[in-house]
């Protein structure tokens, strides 16, 4: 489900490589990857990725607050991701994102917001 955003995401970049709502969104993807992936090693490039999303995304839209957080959390991602996974919550995540029909209600609102 993740991976079918991110490439929505990567397509909407394709005809507007400077649409800071994707490059955002993109970051957002590949965060939530990151933290639904209990390896710190493999994680890592997603907090990454996402770190470069979220500021392509400030220097397009240099006064938006939420960018500016996002990239605030974002430098504290991987200590977050250990914590989570340190207790198991991880898991209770995971399977949560297992609801077919609330991800399918997400995937279909993502898609009208985001129609090329």
């Amino acid at each position: 489900m993740i991976n079918d955003a991110i490439s929505k995401f990567e397509e909407a970049l394709l005809i507007d490589p400077l649409k800071h709502e994707a490059l955002w969104s993109l970051g957002n993807a590949n965060t939530s990857y990151a933290f639904m992936t209990p390896n710190l090693d493999e994680a890592k490039p997603y907090f990454d990725s996402a770190y470069d999303f979220f500021q392509k995304a400030l220097e397009e839209d240099p006064g938006n607050e939420l960018y500016s957080k996002s990239l605030e959390i974002n430098a504290k991602a991987t200590e977050l991701h250990t914590e989570i996974h340190k207790h198991g919550l991880g898991q209770q995540t995971a399977a949560a994102g297992s609801d077919t029909s609330f991800n399918a209600k997400f995937q279909a609102e993502e898609e009208q917001r985001f129609q090329l």
